[in-house]
């Protein structure tokens, strides 16, 4: 800390602020079971679970926590939530509003409470996640709960632990989201991965279970010849992947952060000029990280913040307008092998392996 010994002025420099270096891939634990957490407390490993009396080793919410540092979790917020709340939109934003590097909010234990209003908890977190630029995963117990459900990331069925617990997937799928976007990038697929902890599932999914959840936007969870894994990248009632719309809620959240700093700054040219530096330096990033598509930086993304989206009368009523294109990778889904069988006379049959 600096001491200043007479009175005066005193000039400063600091370094600009950098998005890119913004990671922002937290998870929140919503917990019914545990009611004295009125804060957000944050956990970063197995370690740090048996620091609080609270998390005994029978509860649903402790074996999860377990199951995600163990499937590469890293930061964790644990929150209580009440089932009595009467605006649960409200309670979230109370609380998870300041979190600038919350992704995903789920609750693991919400189903075992058998509430009659489970549905509308469910939808409430999901219209948050979805207004803050978050991922929501919720879980259901049967295929038809899905018409009960607004737009949120679903898998199914549920997971035999190692312990043989029956878990959520929605534990495992947020644990694998962080291990993966540090590892790999925000814009790789949790799918097709090994799950640890995790030695089969409750529903062995038929054919037309497939069918069904690929209709209607559920990722299932298989056990596979090796191991269990999420076998899916939808989101119901959205039309891009989980992959597609973390990007951009990536990029939403980033930029939304970054730009609080300039509120109140002199609307001109050295403004935009410093905002549009800052924002194209963070998706260059994303870019060469592989997040953004393009064989250049221009074909993937594009920024727009001078005088032909800024006009007089905007900068007038105090406003800034910045247009961002961007051009996301999109993940593979189906493979198709086309197969020719060709006999001696020369007819040839063509098979399709889907």
């Amino acid at each position: 800390m600096n001491h200043y010994l007479t009175p005066g002025v005193y000039i400063k420099t600091t370094e600009n602020i950098n998005i890119a270096t913004f990671e922002s891939f937290a998870v929140l634990f919503l917990t019914f079971e545990v009611e004295n957490i009125t804060k957000p407390i944050v956990l970063k490993s197995i370690s740090d679970i048996y620091k609080h009396d609270f998390l005994k080793d029978n509860l649903m919410i402790t074996k999860s926590l377990n199951i995600f540092f163990e499937n590469g979790g890293d930061k964790l917020y644990l929150l209580s939530a009440s089932v009595n709340e009467p605006d649960f939109e409200s309670f979230l934003s109370r609380n998870c509003d300041g979190l600038i590097d919350l992704e995903i909010i789920v609750a693991p234990d919400l189903l075992p409470m058998n509430l009659d209003n489970r549905f509308e908890i469910q939808n409430a977190i999901a219209k948050y996640s979805k207004e803050s630029y978050r991922l929501c995963i919720n879980d259901i117990f049967d295929l038809d709960e899905i018409d009960k459900l607004n737009e949120s990331i679903i898998y199914y069925p549920w997971i035999i632990s190692t312990t043989r617990d029956k878990l959520p997937p929605s534990v495992y799928a947020c644990a694998m989201s962080v291990k993966v976007a540090k590892s790999d990038g925000i814009y790789v697929s949790v799918a097709n991965k090994e799950l640890r902890g995790a030695i089969d599932v409750t529903k062995h999914l038929l054919k037309e279970d497939m069918e069904f959840m690929y209709r209607t936007n559920i990722n299932p969870v298989i056990k596979d010849v090796d191991f269990v894994k999420l076998y899916g990248i939808r989101v119901l009632d959205y039309r891009d992947s989980v992959n597609v719309l973390r990007v951009i809620n990536h990029i939403k959240r980033n930029i939304l952060y970054f730009g609080k700093w300039f509120v109140f700054e002199p609307n001109d040219e050295t403004l935009k000029e410093t905002l549009t530096r800052q924002i194209e330096s963070f998706l260059f990033s994303l870019w060469q990280s592989g997040a953004l598509k393009g064989e250049s930086e221009s074909e993937a993304f594009k920024i727009i913040c001078d005088e032909s989206n800024n006009s007089l009368a905007d900068v007038d009523a105090g406003i800034l307008n910045v247009d961002i294109a961007i051009s996301i990778t999109k993940p593979l889904e189906f493979i198709l092998i086309h197969l020719t069988k060709t006999e001696a006379t020369d007819n040839q049959a063509s098979i399709t392996i889907l």
